[in-house]
């Protein structure tokens, strides 16, 4: 992003079904335009009291967000993220480095919990944004299994596996 001059990119994750951003994506050509709309959002902030660490679960929709926040944090806090990959490419993508970051992408043959079931994430603030059945079950296994609380959690289903979203004109 470059506030000054007023411009930014923007990826777009290439998908099947074509929602109506991948379905653009894949006819556009240089210098067309494309009016987005985003939703107002209030930007991340370290909750209090700060938690003993963070859990940040996603995949490669929810990458630029998640590597925005680790570059955030304060450097006292531990960090850990776990993003699914979906295409030998995403592996290529790096995330923020530091000494309380630990980082990884994960097999799409994986699931989140395969790596954080046997962690103790009591008094950790989680933020996951991946496909929805995975948010889903992330989500209720820190609730039932490690006794997270709903307001230590921030979790968003980014896409449906097999359903374009959205609306196309």
């Amino acid at each position: 992003m470059d506030a000054d001059a007023g411009t930014f990119d923007l990826a777009f994750v290439l998908h099947e079904p074509l929602g109506p951003a991948s379905a653009w994506a894949t006819r556009c050509e240089a210098g067309e335009s494309l009016e987005v709309m985003r939703y107002p959002g209030i930007p991340f902030a370290i909750p209090g009291p700060a938690p003993r660490g963070f859990l940040f679960l996603g995949d490669l929709t929810s990458y630029p967000a998640i590597c925005s926040i680790l570059e955030t944090l304060d450097g006292e806090i531990p960090a850990t993220a776990y993003l699914i990959a979906h295409d030998p490419l995403d592996y290529t993508f790096d995330f923020p480095q530091g000494e309380h970051i630990t980082a990884q992408w994960i097999s799409n043959e994986q699931s989140f919990i395969d790596h954080i079931a046997d962690t103790d994430y009591t008094d950790f603030y989680t933020w996951i944004g991946a496909e929805s059945s995975e948010t889903r079950a992330a989500k209720k296994h820190l609730q039932t299994h490690a006794g997270m609380p709903k307001t230590h959690m921030n979790a968003q289903g980014y896409w449906n596996k097999g359903r374009a979203m959205g609306k196309s004109n």
